[in-house]
């Protein structure tokens, strides 16, 4: 369905090739190097320093694209075509660096700047419970639409450490986002 009004990046037709082929984005939808021509722009954050027992969700941001290789273009329960008005794209992980809270703050906002700049809703893929707040320090997403897409089983009541970016940060940074109606619940 090719037309003028159609989005520039949607995810590729399944019968043209296999949901399980190529490289592993959110939702399938094309790898793009900028925000040119992209309503929704999909960011990876894989990061877990916060994390004090169990590292690893700095691999959080493949998971979640490795999942949601199976979502389909079309909702029936909706009656809608869900990539069929925006523009979708996946641009990537953020780089990173491990250990370093306050100089990935830097490279998040880096990162973030320009997309949000052009007007684009930006959908970050975190890795462990402090994303939020690194997103949200990071100044950028306090004049666009932001949002970060987190998972835990818990939440954690207090602070484990002092240091910015520590562990246990998310509950005062999941309301700093819902006094900047950056969080709808």
């Amino acid at each position: 369905m090719a037309s003028d009004d159609a989005p520039r990046y949607e995810p590729p037709d399944a019968f043209a090739a296999p949901r399980y082929t190529g490289v592993k984005t959110f939702a399938r939808c094309p790898l793009a190097e900028g925000p040119d021509g992209v309503d929704v722009a999909v960011l990876g954050i894989p990061f877990d320093t916060g994390t004090t027992n169990r590292p690893g969700t700095r691999f959080g941001p493949e998971a979640v694209r490795s999942a949601s290789m199976m979502l389909r273009p079309y909702n029936a329960e909706q009656e809608t075509q869900v990539f069929g008005r925006l523009s979708v794209a996946d641009l990537g992980d953020v780089e990173i660096t491990p250990g370093n809270a306050e100089r990935t703050v830097a490279q998040i906002a880096e990162r973030l700047e320009p997309i949000v700049r052009t007007g684009t809703r930006t959908l970050c893929l975190g890795g462990d419970h402090t994303i939020g707040d690194l997103v949200f320090s990071s100044g950028v997403v306090l004049q666009a639409q932001a949002a970060a897409l987190q998972g835990g089983a818990r939440q954690n009541p207090e602070p484990f450490s002092g240091r910015p970016g520590g562990h246990a940060q998310n509950p005062d940074s999941l309301r700093r986002f819902r006094q900047a109606e950056l969080l709808v619940l």
